[in-house]
């Protein structure tokens, strides 16, 4: 016997009476407050860039509300990767004049791959989790804490 069980209802909830200003409006705050909040800190602060609007939409933020460049880092893949989308960091880094720093992943980064198993203590299916370590591996090298979009 099968028994089927809805645990999330998709119906939206929200008020039907604010248009799309208002709550374009309600988001930017909500944003921006996100990100001045985070901003609040005694440590160095940068952001993982990867150039999509998730992690530019950060740096903007990070950038509107320091005096100082943001650090940015992005990962690149070596020649031949079929996904490299540091073209688009380089673009987001120059508009904003941030301190950018870049890392190759080559091939020989799989290598990691015992030991960042025993750092995660967990096995997790992303395929991104060999680049992204050592991204932050690159990133603590000049900042604490990274934003991420």
């Amino acid at each position: 016997m099968l028994i089927c069980i809805i645990f999330l209802k998709t119906g939206s909830k929200r008020e039907k009476t604010k248009n799309k200003d208002t709550l374009a409006n309600e988001l930017k705050t909500l944003l921006e407050e996100s990100v001045r909040i985070r901003l609040l800190s005694d440590v160095p602060l940068g952001a993982f860039l990867s150039g999509g609007i998730d992690s530019t939409t950060i740096v903007a933020l990070m950038s509107k509300f320091t005096d100082q460049p943001v650090k940015t880092f992005t990962i690149r893949f070596e020649e031949g990767a079929p996904t490299n989308e540091t073209k688009y960091a380089k673009l987001v880094s120059e508009f904003f004049n941030t301190d950018h720093s870049e890392l190759t992943i080559k091939s020989t980064h799989i290598n990691i791959f015992p030991n960042l198993i025993w750092h995660l203590d967990d096995l997790i299916a992303d395929a991104a989790i060999i680049p992204v370590y050592f991204m932050a591996k690159l990133a603590r090298e000049k900042i604490t804490v990274a934003l991420t979009g």
